[in-house]
């Protein structure tokens, strides 16, 4: 029994120190924000800039448009009822 409540308190005490270091690397960001920044325009605009996630693009996906000109009537048919 006397297992389980260390068991907690050693998982409590290591989940508040993993908020401690997330709280302080967000700390240290603001702060090289702040020496970086000429203007307070300039800070506000690091701080979004941090808080953005990268867009990531689109893998292309391969066309499946092929001009009339280059089918036979088979496959012409065959995008038509695909296409159904």
């Amino acid at each position: 029994m006397i297992e389980i409540v260390f068991g907690f308190i050693i998982l409590g005490l290591l989940a508040a120190f993993i908020l401690y270091v997330k709280e302080s690397n967000a700390e240290k960001a603001k702060l090289i924000n702040a020496l970086i920044a000429k203007s307070p325009e300039q800070f506000r605009d690091l701080n979004l800039a941090d808080k953005v996630e990268p867009l990531k693009p689109e893998p292309q996906r391969p066309s499946d448009l092929v001009p009339v000109d280059q089918m036979t009537e088979e496959e012409f048919d065959e995008h038509i009822k695909s296409q159904l």
